[in-house]
């Protein structure tokens, strides 16, 4: 792991344990790694996408597990294709002396850029145990013309 303190020798220097700055730094610094070495848990809702190429097609897929279709929203601006969606859980557990509820939710949404301009009127997406296979036919690139411009 890179040290985000290069001023920091190693990660505990205490030079005199009862020292109550040394003391002080030494739980600093493992408040700062601690800090730095969290898990990203906003990331875990990030669908995981495969983008395969062809000859005149691309496919995209999406890993979303456990959401439904009717909470996915799929669309294409251009080259951009961004896939959204919401997932909602509620699991209940009780018998004649215990209850337990616990809710979960949370909402992602990812855009890929997707490497050749594609028909965005013959799109096919399907959703399947978990996974989303967006099908995208090629077409040719826009010709854009070069426009001179005067300066007043």
């Amino acid at each position: 792991m890179l040290d985000l303190m290069p001023w920091r020798k190693t990660k505990s220097t205490i030079s005199n344990p009862d020292n109550s700055v040394d003391l002080f730094r030494k739980q600093a610094n493992s408040l700062f790694d601690q800090f730095f070495e969290m898990p990203d848990w906003g990331s875990k809702l990030q669908p995981k996408v495969d983008i395969i190429e062809k000859k005149k097609k691309i496919e995209v897929k999406a890993e979303v597990p456990g959401i439904e279709v009717d909470d996915l929203d799929i669309s294409l601006k251009g080259q951009y294709l961004t896939i959204s969606g919401s997932k909602k859980q509620e699991k209940e557990d009780s018998t004649d002396n215990y209850y337990h509820l616990e809710r979960s939710f949370g909402s992602f949404s990812r855009t890929v850029e997707l490497p050749e301009p594609v028909d965005e009127s013959n799109v096919d997406a399907s959703y399947k145990k978990g996974v989303l296979s967006i099908k995208l036919k090629k077409t040719k690139p826009k010709i854009r013309k070069q426009v001179k411009i005067k300066t007043i």
